[in-house]
This record gives C-alpha cells, sequence and structure tokens, in this order.
C-alpha cells in the first residue's frame, strides 16, 4: 500500500508539472472563447438595435436631418434666428416692466409718462435719431438737477 501512494504522489507532482507548462496554452484558449463570447454579445446587441431602430420608423432619421441640416445652416441663418428670440425676450421684459409701472400707480406725473411714451416710441421705432434723444434727455436730467438744487437753496435761504 505505501508503495501504491508513493507511486500516486509521484504522479500527481509530475502531472501538476505538466498542467503549469501547458498553462500559457490554457489561458490562450480561455481568452479565445471569452473573445468569441463577446463577439456574439455584441452581434446580438447590434442585431437589437438595429430592430428598434426599424419599429422607431422615420421619426429618427427625420430627426437627425433636421439636427444635420440645422448645424449645416440649411434652415435659415443662426444669427437672425438668436436675434429674433433675444429681441422676443427683451419686448417681454420691457413689456412686463411696463406693467409693473402701471401697476404702482401713476407716482411720476405727466413727466413719468411722457417718459414711458418716449421710450416705447423709441422700442417700435416710430422716433427719429437715437442720439437727439439721449441729449434730450440728457437736459431734462439737467434741468431737474438744477431744479433740485434752487429748491434745496430756497428752502435753506428760508430757515435763516
Amino acid at each position: 500500500m505505501r508503495c501504491v501512494s508513493f507511486f500516486l504522489v509521484i504522479l500527481a507532482v509530475a502531472g501538476t508539472s505538466s498542467v503549469r507548462g501547458q498553462q500559457p496554452e490554457f489561458r490562450e484558449a480561455r481568452e479565445e472563447r471569452r473573445e468569441d463570447r463577446q463577439e456574439g454579445r455584441e452581434e446580438r446587441r447590434d442585431d437589437r438595435r438595429e430592430a428598434r431602430g426599424d419599429r422607431g420608423g422615420d421619426r429618427e432619421l427625420l430627426r437627425l436631418a433636421l439636427i444635420a441640416a440645422l448645424r449645416d445652416g440649411d434652415f435659415g441663418d443662426r444669427l437672425s434666428v438668436r436675434e429674433e428670440r433675444r429681441e422676443d425676450r427683451q419686448e417681454g421684459r420691457e413689456e412686463r416692466r411696463d406693467d409693473r409701472r402701471e401697476a404702482r400707480g401713476d407716482r411720476g406725473g405727466d413727466h413719468e409718462l411722457l417718459r414711458l411714451a418716449l421710450i416705447a416710441a423709441l422700442r417700435d421705432g416710430d422716433f427719429g435719431d437715437r442720439q437727439s434723444v439721449r441729449e434730450e434727455r440728457r437736459e431734462d436730467r439737467q434741468e431737474g438737477r438744477e431744479e433740485r438744487r434752487d429748491e434745496r437753496r430756497e428752502s435753506l435761504n428760508d430757515r435763516d
């Protein structure tokens, strides 16, 4: 019995040493099988994507064509679209600002109404030269400062 167990030990040692020598071959075979499985998965995934794409109809193709056309500039000037959007937003802001001012009441009197009419005329393009409008505003502000200064001087003189 000792002979048999000794023989089995020798056989086991020899067997493992031969397996160790073959490990690179086993690894290569394992890697090949892994790669084959991966390729199969990728093929099945591609088939599923194609099947889903066919179900979507022309909608996806139309969407992609639209994006490409917009990117290439086939649907008008992007800059003009941006400018239109910007103008629309600005008009909305001005309308909301005017609404808030109206809701607050007529605190400014005729001067405030005149100012709002002037702003509206400029916004609509019904008024002429912007430079002359700026000069008029500057003159109006200067006149207002002078009036306030004179009023302060009068009130200080009245105290004395």
